[in-house]
């Protein structure tokens, strides 16, 4: 079971990369908990499962 999901958001152009999500799966229901940007402008953020 997972509580909640922490991503670290980099600013690369890429024609394609992993899902987070595969196809076929239900996305729980998340709310934003934190974020932060840095000034290499990359992206923390931390999503709660409801």
């Amino acid at each position: 079971m997972v509580d909640e999901y922490r991503l670290f958001t980099y600013p690369v152009v890429q024609g394609r990369g992993r899902r987070l999500f595969p196809d076929g799966y239900t996305i729980p229901a998340l709310r934003l908990a934190d974020s932060k940007s840095f000034r290499s402008g990359i992206t923390y953020t931390c999503y709660a499962v409801r």
